[in-house]
């Protein structure tokens, strides 16, 4: 990963230059804008037109006719049908044409595609079918039209040479390359499906933060170019195109490789026939050539015409493959004059009545009439003219040349019957080939990178969400014969070690790093401002604990964060960062408005924290510095700390306040619920016994813990360079936080927090605190607040509870026994803990009501500097409770100055205050009096001597 190496200055003095230019160019863009946005409109309705269910389903109908169509039309119809389907045809050939050339303009990545170019000439291949046009495109290229391909000139020899026969069969077999479309029909339909699946409303999560254009923009390019289902597509894609290419190039050569026996006994035929024809001749009937004698009589002659006409004939009394239509042969009957033949009588007769065949006048002569019944397609010429005029060896060849028409429409008809099979074959084979090699590739290939590909988006949205472990399955991992499980398994490993690494101080850095589309990471640029609960925990007499175990302490340890980690994510806390013995833990709070208050759902709520995202100002009951930035409309304070709404307003973003109070309470709840599973946890008992923390600590060590929670805001961000880059929470707040928990063994307490938190506690949660001091702890010490700590006096109810019974969850809820049937789902937040939590319980009943008040009674002395009074309050909180730590450590303070406040207090306490050191005059005064004393006792000596 590579750090933007551009200077900051430089770059804003760029961004300086652009914006000088901006005014000039603003018209402009503006006139740029609307066209591209009527553009980009134009192109959503072509885009909805063209894949909505109306054309889908067009498109399916003429792509099923463009395939079968034509081979329809010569099984099933007359030639009287066909202007109608050379009509849907060019209908057929101008939506393909529409089709593409929307498809360019709305589709991503299909022009010039792969699909592009097939679907040209899948529509181009369409003029093949359509004659008449072919026709035209023929006589512009010099070649004979389609209607001329059964007539011919007299004396003007036919003949269709194999190859050509072969490029006809290559030609039609063109056309199956239009079998793409029904692939694409086939995603088009799929398509539509998510389509309809996605357009369905679906129920947005309620999201408290709030992120930047930019951040959004950089998520959503993200997820866009790691989509798993791109990956899919496009090698579905590419399986698809090698599938269509190797069937299509199979059918197109293999009829170039595949040998066939032609059938050459109408050529023959008639070859004898002309030759038996030819014999009556004589020189004297002009300039044919002709020899003297006959070799057959007339009814050897019309026998072999009725051989001639019945050679289709494959068994006697199946159908005719072919019908002879026109002969034109030198006749017998006439002196081996060239001729047509108009019947061949039946056998034992010369007469034109019930002749076994007779001429298709319509069909016959040179040029056939359009009263034919049959395609000319339909129709076979066949020519014969003797070797010797072809060589020129003799005259009078010029019209020497016979010819057989034959009709072939049941020929036609098999093959159309036979082409149809093989589209809807081929249809068959591309679209297993393409799903069979799809499938196995999505399970062999792409299921695993797609699981990948989604620990990782998983990882760049929420960086904090553990991912879900990998599934082994043996059956496919036995198909794939590949270890795509293990590299999900380290990918798995490596974001969890991401997770784990960077936590939630990190979780902002490794989203901005997966959803980077650079190749490096700019470190220079602004932090983000937010608002957190800190809570800074310490693990007391680390030092000690630490030489006692030596290589052992990493074990012990690793025991207690994994409590204080389980508890804090059970209550949506997030480790954050480690400073030895002491961890921070946080949690985020929901963003308000700018200028927007916080509020507790209420139009007055006592004893309440304003807190903004931009202003770390606190009130509070004892704060007169109170928001003195208000305008018309805002929030206002009453002198009781009261927070009052403007009448024509009521309170906003109440979900969020709700929210930030229910988060304050967790924080809470994890503090107390840390504590108590440290102190149940059996393992950690286990080293009261341990011989290396006996000696030093005693049979009754217990792990001591300490809480300093706080809220405030924290500026997040990554600090370094190339080399090394760390995340991290940039805030005067996390360091009250630090000086809280220091705090805790000045009143030899579990937990304090700061008077902000409290201020967001609900009222359940506040009748669980008590007020401890007024202080000051910040170094600029202008902003003196009162702390509070939670009373953790453990009973034998709650030791007795053990965390090894049935059903029990570490850090979670325990209802006590009165509360069994309490119904959790119809309280709001988190509450209820302070209410029904066994532990919870157990403590509120553990308190001494008489202890509180002795102390309030203090506090308000304290406050109002009658120190002598707070003085005997306090020794009286300490006859009823000896261990009780707040009253001892205010005693020893008010102690300290002789029970009187002084002149100069300012009302609270600094808790850096350190003694001053004595006067010189002090000092002089204690050693004159101790120079008096000596010499007293030196006198008295003297005296007695």
């Amino acid at each position: 990963m590579k750090v933007n190496p551009q200077p900051l200055e430089e770059r804003s003095l760029l961004v300086n230059n652009r914006g000088d230019n901006r005014s000039s160019l603003a018209s402009g863009l503006r006139g740029r804008t609307m066209r591209r946005t009527d553009a980009q409109r134009c192109q959503n309705i072509l885009k909805t037109i063209v894949e909505g269910k109306v054309a889908i389903i067009v498109m399916s109908l003429v792509t099923v006719y463009a395939l079968i169509g034509d081979d329809i039309r010569v099984w099933a119809t007359t030639k009287e049908a066909d202007p109608f389907f050379q009509s849907a045809l060019i209908v057929s050939f101008a939506l393909f044409t529409i089709e593409i050339l929307i498809n360019s303009v709305v589709a991503e990545d299909f022009k010039y595609s792969f699909f592009f170019w097939l679907d040209i000439i899948a529509t181009l291949s369409l003029i093949a079918d359509i004659n008449w046009i072919l026709d035209k495109i023929g006589i512009l290229l010099g070649s004979t039209p389609s209607y001329e391909a059964v007539d011919v000139e007299p004396g003007v020899m036919k003949v269709e040479s194999n190859a050509s026969s072969r490029i006809q069969k290559v030609v039609k077999s063109v056309r199956l390359i239009r079998l793409i479309r029904i692939i694409k029909l086939y995603k088009y339909i799929v398509q539509s499906k998510k389509d309809e699946e996605g357009s369905q409303p679906k129920k947005k999560k309620v999201t408290y933060e709030t992120t930047t254009n930019e951040e959004e923009n950089e998520q959503s390019l993200f997820k866009k170019e790691t989509d798993p289902s791109k990956l899919g597509k496009a090698l579905s894609d590419t399986i698809t195109r090698r599938v269509i290419i190797g069937v299509l190039l199979m059918l197109m050569v293999l009829p170039l490789l595949s040998y066939s026996e032609n059938d050459f006994s109408s050529e023959y035929g008639l070859r004898e026939i002309f030759w038996f024809g030819r014999s009556q001749c004589s020189k004297a009937n002009g300039d044919f050539y002709c020899e003297n004698g006959n070799w057959v009589t007339q009814e050897g002659w019309f026998e072999l015409l009725r051989q001639y006409t019945n050679s289709s004939f494959a068994n006697e009394g199946d159908d005719q493959t072919k019908e002879l239509l026109w002969l034109y042969v030198p006749d017998y009957n006439k002196d081996g004059r060239m001729g047509s033949i108009a019947y061949v009588p039946s056998q034992g007769t010369n007469s034109s009545v019930n002749p076994i065949w007779k001429q298709t006048d319509a069909c016959s002569g040179f040029q056939v009439s359009d009263d034919c019944p049959y395609r000319y397609e339909e129709m076979d010429l066949i020519s014969f003219i003797p070797q010797q005029c072809i060589d020129f060896e003799i005259k009078g060849c010029d019209q020497l040349v016979s010819y057989a028409r034959f009709n072939k429409r049941y020929e036609k008809i098999q093959e159309a019957i036979l082409q149809f099979s093989t589209t809807l074959f081929t249809c068959f084979v591309l679209t297993i080939a393409s799903l069979t090699f799809t499938n196995d590739t999505q399970q062999i290939v792409i299921k695993p990178i797609q699981k990948i590909v989604e620990i990782i988006q998983r990882l760049a949205e929420n960086p904090l969400k553990k991912p879900s472990p990998p599934k082994k399955d043996d059956e496919d991992e036995k198909k794939s014969q590949m270890k795509t499980q293990m590299l999900e398994l380290t990918i798995f490993k490596i974001s969890t070690l991401l997770q784990r690494g960077f936590g939630e101080l990190g979780a902002r850095v490794v989203a901005k790093t997966f959803t980077n589309t650079e190749d490096y990471m700019d470190l220079m640029v602004p932090g983000k401002k937010i608002n957190l609960v800190f809570s800074v925990f310490r693990i007391r007499q680390f030092t000690e604990t630490t030489e006692s175990l030596q290589d052992e302490i990493i074990v012990f340890v690793n025991k207690i964060v994994k409590i204080v980690h389980e508890v804090a994510k059970k209550w949506d806390g997030a480790p954050t960062k480690n400073y030895g013995d002491k961890y921070l833990l946080t949690w985020r709070l929901p963003n308000l408005k700018k200028n927007e208050q916080m509020l507790s759902g209420q139009r007055t709520v006592p004893n309440l924290a304003i807190i903004d995202g931009n202003n770390d100002q606190l009130l509070s009951p004892n704060n007169q510095a109170a928001n003195l930035n208000q305008g018309p409309g805002d929030v206002s304070v009453n002198l009781n700390g009261t927070m009052r709404m403007p009448d024509d307003e009521g309170p906003k973003d109440e979900e969020i306040i709700e929210k930030r109070m229910e988060i304050a309470d967790k924080a809470l709840i994890s503090a107390v619920k840390i504590a108590v599973e440290l102190r149940r946890a059996q393992d950690l008992q286990a080293y009261s016994r341990h011989p290396k923390i006996a000696p030093k600590f005693g049979s009754n060590y217990r792990t001591k813990v300490t809480f300093g929670l706080h809220v405030g805001w924290a500026v997040e961000g990554a600090i370094g360079t190339e080399q090394k880059i760390d995340a991290l929470f940039l805030s005067p707040h996390s360091q009250i936080a630090l000086k809280i928990e220091d705090m805790c063994s000045i009143y030899e307490t579990t937990i304090l927090l700061s008077e902000d938190l409290q201020q967001l506690i609900s009222d359940k949660g506040k009748n669980s605190l008590r007020l401890v001091d007024f202080v000051v702890m910040s170094e600029r010490k202008t902003e003196p607040k009162e702390i509070y700590t939670f009373d953790l006096n453990y009973t034998e109810a709650i030791d007795s509870l053990s965390n090894q019974q049935e059903g029990y969850e570490l850090g979670g809820l325990v209802k006590h026994q009165e509360f069994e049937t309490f119904d959790i789902s119809k309280e709001e937040g988190v509450s209820y803990m302070f209410q029904i939590d066994h532990d919870f319980l157990s403590f509120k009943k553990s308190k001494k009501p008489q202890l509180e008040e002795e102390y309030r009674k203090a506090y308000r002395f304290y406050l109002d500097k009658q120190w002598s009074d707070a003085y005997q309050c306090l020794n009286t909180c300490l006859e009823i409770s000896p261990e009780d730590g707040p009253s001892q450590a205010m005693s020893d303070y008010i102690e300290k100055h002789k029970n009187f406040a002084p002149e100069n207090w300012p009302g609270y306490r600094d808790v850096d205050e350190k003694e001053a050191a004595p006067s010189l005059d002090f000092i002089k005064a204690g050693f004159d009096d101790e120079m008096m004393d000596e010499g007293e006792e030196e006198l008295d000596d003297d005296a007695s001597s």
